[in-house]
């Protein structure tokens, strides 16, 4: 892996007095004038938007962020409108070099002429039209950005000398953060050309210089746009391009450059952008990507890049240590998903505050705003809905997505049941936590039942409040579910089959009869629960789903054969019919495909 660099380490006592004269520390401000707010432009945004669901990106956008970033390629069209800031070219680069294959040769001649670490790459065969068109093509632009590049190095205001210390002093911070050295050296320069949009990128190779192989050493180009750049927002970007070191060193050259599904930037360029703005809070450039993460709850996690910075804001706030605990282990882990868990990210903690920090109310506690460096003012627009006595809304969040709903009601009570992780809360202070299914009382006076009604549980927690909101978050399994208005005299009426139920069975051929336990859950209209069965049948237990709709009960028994049952309710004891198809010898016919019918009673117990 290359020698150990010493933290806080730089070359020479020459790199000290520019780095204490020219920047601040990590975290700090420094002199100078500050940056002008930054903001991508459409055809950054554009390009961005065009990362999949799974992370990965189809080859025209990758021709597409190469030309925005480092100059045009032939035959790219970029998307209209300007790129504005882009505070990082290691995106762009990471994704041509994963379609390097899919290029054309005069592209392929073109890209290795901006970037020249690219020219390591398997040479690209003659393009038609002629034997070694691509590489006269190669030739032709190398001189004229040879020139182009005499310019930058000729206003260029620092030297590499103090690039490479800057670098080296960011990375031992960063070392003592997150408890891994780097363990391969840092070489910083000036050395993209002036039509370069990107501030700066890093390349993560062999010792040699090649793209596959053990991580030799890290290669920072910082270009004459961020040559210019004062104060913090130059260490933001340094800061990001040294975490990209990190990453290659950590993940390895493979993952780095050439991973299956995409380029996996959820991981690499949000926990960059992350880092950055962590260490360079006061920077204008650690706002950057912010209000498209605050805007966006609907984008999954996994099409994100730089807007992911949110993401890892949101793990700080949830109580995860996302310096020591959550970059290293996501980037040892093989896969989005197993980053996902790596990050402690599928823990309630986080699933629970995770949707409802979009809404950015500190006003009903900490779970429902987003902090972070940096953190702008946007926020999302959530969804309406109405809520009235008999009325419902329903809600849901894909895979790694959140949903935001408020709610306007006028019903007696909520009555909400999900799956996956929600959240409710109201204007007046009450915040609770949906867990599978919950009953809250919005009617004034609350929602006390007469004596003798219901199943005799107590009232449901207050939610009187107006600016009800409801937080869906995705989670790896997506969540979805419903609110339903209740009056307070249904309420109290309700049917509510949670508990223990002891039971008897009989075939309608009088062949057959027996007992049963059931232990059910009730959630909204949803039933769940299992089964023990005795008697002349091959059902001995099972699972069971199902509904109950006022007093009517429609219930599933999954088993080695599944029995439909129908029945109603009364207080403490149910009944109805059953059917199944007929069970095999000992218990019915050999190869007879018979439907049995016959009926049930049963007592709740407990």
């Amino acid at each position: 892996m290359g020698r150990r660099w010493r933290a806080g380490a730089v070359a020479t006592l020459a790199a000290l007095v520019l780095l204490a004269s020219a920047c601040g520390s990590g975290g700090g401000s420094s002199a100078g004038s500050p940056s002008r707010a930054p903001s991508p432009g459409p055809a950054w945004d554009a390009v961005l938007a065009r990362i999949r669901p799974d992370g990965s990106v189809p080859t025209e956008a990758a021709l597409q962020a190469f030309s925005l970033a480092f100059g045009p390629l032939p035959g790219v069209r970029v998307p209209p409108g300007d790129a504005g800031v882009m505070p990082d070219g290691t995106l762009a680069l990471r994704w041509l070099v994963g379609h390097w294959r899919d290029i054309s040769p005069e592209q392929r001649a073109a890209a290795a002429a901006l970037v020249p670490e690219l020219g390591r790459l398997e040479p690209p065969p003659p393009a038609s039209g002629g034997p070694g068109l691509g590489m006269l093509a190669a030739s032709r632009l190398g001189g004229e950005l040879a020139a182009a590049l005499d310019a930058v190095y000729a206003a260029q205001k620092r030297s590499n000398l103090f690039y490479t210390g800057f670098a080296e002093q960011i990375a031992g911070e960063i070392a003592s953060r997150v408890g891994v050295t780097l363990g391969i050296p840092i070489e910083a320069h000036v050395g993209r050309t002036a039509q370069a949009k990107s501030l700066a990128d890093a390349g993560v190779y062999t010792s040699a210089g090649g793209f596959s192989g053990t991580p030799g050493k890290c290669v920072i180009t910082v270009s004459g746009k961020a040559d210019a750049l004062v104060g913090d927002d130059l260490g933001l970007v340094i800061a990001h391009e040294v975490w990209h070191c990190f990453e290659g060193a950590i993940g390895g050259l493979d993952r780095y450059w050439f991973r299956p599904k995409g380029a996996a930037d959820w991981i690499y360029e949000g926990q960059a952008q992350w880092v950055g703005a962590s260490l360079y809070p006061a920077a204008p450039l650690s706002a950057l990507f912010w209000p498209n993460y605050l805007n966006s709850p609907g984008v999954p996690l996994f099409a994100r890049s730089y807007t992911a910075i949110g993401f890892y804001a949101q793990l700080a706030s949830s109580g995860v240590d996302v310096w020591h605990d959550a970059l290293v282990p996501m980037l040892e882990a093989k896969d989005d998903e197993s980053s996902f868990r790596a990050a402690g990210a599928d823990q309630d903690r986080f699933l629970y505050v995770w949707a409802s920090g979009y809404l950015r109310d500190p006003s009903r506690g900490q779970a429902w705003d987003i902090v972070g460096p940096g953190v702008t003012a946007d926020r999302a627009s959530p969804a309406q809905g109405q809520v009235g006595n008999g009325g419902s809304v329903e809600v849901s969040a894909a895979p790694y997505t959140d949903a935001i709903e408020t709610l306007e009601v006028s019903a007696d009570v909520l009555q909400a049941s999900f799956s996956g992780h929600a959240r409710i809360s109201d204007g007046a202070g009450n915040d609770y936590l949906i867990q599978g299914a919950g009953a809250f009382c919005h009617k004034d006076g609350g929602c006390e039942c007469p004596e003798g009604a219901g199943s005799g549980a107590p009232p449901p927690p207050p939610l009187p409040g107006p600016g009800i909101a409801l937080a869906v978050t995705g989670g790896p399994d997506g969540a979805s579910g419903t609110v339903q208005g209740i009056s307070l005299e249904d309420f109290c009426n309700r049917v509510d089959l949670t508990g223990t139920w002891a039971g008897t069975w009989a075939n309608d051929n009088g062949l057959a009869l027996g007992g049963f336990t059931l232990t059910l859950a009730q959630a909204g209209r949803k039933v769940t629960g299992s089964i023990l069965v005795d008697g002349k049948t091959c059902i001995r237990q099972g699972t069971i789903g199902g509904t109950v709709t006022g007093s009517t009960v429609h219930l599933v028994i999954h088993s080695v054969r599944d029995v439909t049952i129908e029945g109603s309710v009364e207080g403490a004891r149910m009944s109805g019919t059953f059917s199944a198809l007929a069970c095999g010898p000992p218990y019915g016919p050999p190869n007879a495909n018979i439907i049995v019918t016959g009926v049930w009673e049963a007592t709740r117990t407990k």
